[in-house]
């Protein structure tokens, strides 16, 4: 029962900071022509794919998305930091970053290491 301890003490500190402040996750998505917004309770994206991508909000959390130019911000809030973080965690799956060019979803204190272009000799 001892090893328990400190998850339980982790777990209820996380419900008293959801209900007191709640928890918040930034996401920056980077790519010429990508868009998003929220219509109701989905989540409508244009990210390079041939269709649009269309993710529904789970009941419980606030979805906020701040456009900008060839960049936007998603910003998922909510009392419960698991479900916060499962659904960036599903929003990051679609496109993640990659390395070469920064396109894709990262979250907004992630660093991502840049690699260089392929030379020829």
């Amino acid at each position: 029962m001892r090893r328990l301890h400190g998850v339980t003490r982790a777990h209820l500190a996380n419900k008293v900071k959801g209900v007191s402040d709640g928890h918040t996750i930034s996401l920056i998505v980077n790519g010429k022509g990508f868009s998003g917004e929220v219509k109701g309770k989905i989540v409508e994206m244009q990210l390079g794919f041939s269709s649009r991508m269309l993710v529904e909000i789970p009941s419980g959390l606030k979805v906020v998305v701040q456009p900008g130019q060839n960049t936007f911000t998603i910003v998922v809030s909510g009392i419960n930091k698991d479900l916060v973080g499962s659904f960036a965690s599903i929003l990051y799956r679609i496109r993640p970053v990659e390395p070469y060019n920064l396109i894709g979803f990262r979250y907004s204190d992630q660093q991502v290491r840049r690699k260089a272009a392929k030379t020829t000799k």
